[in-house]
């Protein structure tokens, strides 16, 4: 059956009606052609740093800062001392881990975390501190400050030490490096770049 112009015109003008209508307010669907990797990037490095606090407790006092060796065999202060309360205070975990090391270092007790990530975090001098193999939440006491060994000229204090890297990616190893655990608690900019992944080592 044939349609007059005007009935043509009448089934036609709705459904351009309803093309305008879907192009002028469905929003677009945007296709990047790359993935969104320093968003990504910054996201996990912010995760990372928000999981990490001091080791000791109370407000954060550095009576030796963080100084980088020109080379792994360089003289430098590979990690931070900080101030304590009390010579005996007690030691804590600045991040979820596990000990893997727990012993006597030529004159002092030294205990080192591995957390998850490829961290590796070390402490001294302390005493009666967790054995290797136990696994700890980030806060919970490993160990409590030896008051006999006096590291700091200025009063009781904690050396707290970080590395990443290294062979085996855990931050142990000769060729893991060392970088200021003020980083990871946001103090500091880091002096190096941060990896992809969002990962830091201690040790």
């Amino acid at each position: 059956m044939l349609l007059s112009p005007t009935a043509h015109a009448s089934k036609t003008l709705p459904t351009i009606a309803a093309c305008v209508a879907f192009i002028l307010f469905t929003p677009p669907i945007i296709v990047s052609a790359t993935e969104p990797t320093q968003a990504i990037t910054v996201q996990q490095v912010s995760a990372s740093r928000s999981k990490w606090r001091s080791p000791a407790s109370g407000k954060v006092r550095v009576l030796k800062p963080f100084s980088k060796p020109a080379q792994r065999w360089s003289a430098g202060h590979r990690g931070v001392d900080l101030a304590t309360d009390s010579d005996n205070a007690q030691v804590q975990a600045p991040a979820a881990g596990t000990v893997v090391f727990s012993g006597k270092v030529v004159d002092r007790t030294v205990i080192v975390l591995e957390h998850p990530g490829g961290l590796r975090s070390s402490f001294e001098p302390v005493k009666d501190p967790l054995p290797e193999g136990t696994q700890v939440s980030a806060g919970q006491t490993i160990a409590t400050l030896d008051p006999d060994i006096h590291h700091c000229e200025q009063g009781p204090c904690l050396h707290w030490g970080v590395r990443r890297g290294g062979d085996k990616e855990d931050g142990s190893g000769k060729n893991a490096e060392y970088i200021n655990p003020l980083t990871l608690l946001g103090r500091e900019r880091p002096s190096i770049l941060l990896p992809v992944d969002g990962s830091f080592t201690a040790g």
